[in-house]
């Protein structure tokens, strides 16, 4: 369980990292996951992974962003 809880805290503290640009983003009026997600690529921020962002990948952020 201790490997668990490290990978869900390096999430949200990869989310967190992130959240001024998805602000910044969303101000520029771009709303969609799409959109999103083609943003984030564009400004060449890889996933936590390392890849690049899809719709799904977005979803996940925002939902993490959420709690």
């Amino acid at each position: 369980m201790d490997a668990v809880v490290t990978i869900k805290g390096k999430a949200d503290a990869f989310a967190s990292d992130l959240r001024l640009i998805i602000l910044a983003i969303t101000k520029e009026g771009i709303v969609s996951l799409g959109g999103i997600a083609k943003a984030l690529n564009d400004r060449k921020i890889a996933t936590a992974r390392g890849g690049v962002w899809q719709k799904t990948t977005v979803a996940n952020l925002l939902a993490r962003l959420k709690d």
